[in-house]
């Protein structure tokens, strides 16, 4: 956004007070929170706060690669599926 890698500090530029999650949320929490918010990155903290880790949207969609890929062909079986008269 206009800014000089090589002279702009993270703190210039990083979210304050990032949304975060809690090590016990559901993925469908995290999704939510990720389309509602229009991001794709978010850290998880612990039962204090701290940060443990960081979760994406594609570690989101990867983690459900069979159930979407079940989804999806089962769609495109009822797509072609002749029709009864």
């Amino acid at each position: 956004q206009g800014f000089d890698p090589r002279a702009t500090a993270v703190e210039d530029i990083m979210s304050e007070r990032p949304e975060t999650l809690r090590a016990s949320d559901s993925c469908q929490d995290a999704i939510e929170l990720m389309l509602g918010r229009g991001i794709r990155h978010l850290p998880v903290t612990d039962t204090d706060g701290k940060p443990i880790a960081m979760v994406s949207m594609r570690d989101l969609l990867l983690s459900a690669r069979d159930e979407i890929n079940a989804y999806m062909a089962a769609e495109c079986e009822n797509a072609f599926a002749p029709e009864t008269v």
